[in-house]
């Protein structure tokens, strides 16, 4: 959430907070959450993980709503369910080997008394079937999500709203 909100406010981007919302790192968390973002017009679902994205498939599936062409599904990891789910799933993919070898270092150091303070890992976007050009789509619904990163971490959002003001 800290990244999207990140990117949102360096490119001076506003943030409607009932589409950045908090869920369980699960693929049924999706149906509580995706038809809300349809009728507050999204175009593109960015889920945390690769079986938020592929809840959010299976759902947008019931709802008969075509994707890409509807609407945009992006998930993180690149788990190998990502390339057998129709459409198959644009993810952001980390490296499972170079993350074992930051935690190996890590915990070596830290051991033997050397404070490591970060390590950063470069991910890759792995395109594949379920991003394509939006259509615009138009707001039915305005309502409040209790989810929302506006009222789950108000902090956050307010950080990031004042950000994107400046």
């Amino acid at each position: 959430m800290t990244a999207y909100l990140s990117s949102m406010a360096k490119y001076h981007l506003t943030v409607d907070p009932n589409l950045a919302v908090y869920g369980y790192f699960v693929a049924d968390c999706a149906p509580y959450h995706v038809p809300g973002f349809i009728d507050r017009g999204a175009t593109a679902i960015l889920c945390g993980n690769d079986l938020i994205a592929s809840g959010v498939i299976s759902t947008l599936n019931d709802m008969n709503i075509s994707i890409p062409g509807d609407i945009s599904v992006i998930g993180f990891d690149d788990i190998p369910l990502a390339s057998t789910i129709t459409p198959k799933l644009t993810t952001i993919r980390q490296s499972r080997t170079g993350i074992g070898k930051c935690a190996y270092f890590t915990l070596y150091s830290l051991i033997n008394g050397v404070p490591v303070s970060r390590s950063l890992l470069r991910p890759e976007l792995i395109k594949r079937e379920s991003v394509a050009v939006p259509k615009p789509r138009v707001a039915v619904k305005n309502e409040n999500d209790p989810d929302s990163v506006m009222y789950v971490n108000p902090d956050l959002y307010n950080h990031f709203s004042r950000l994107n003001m400046m």
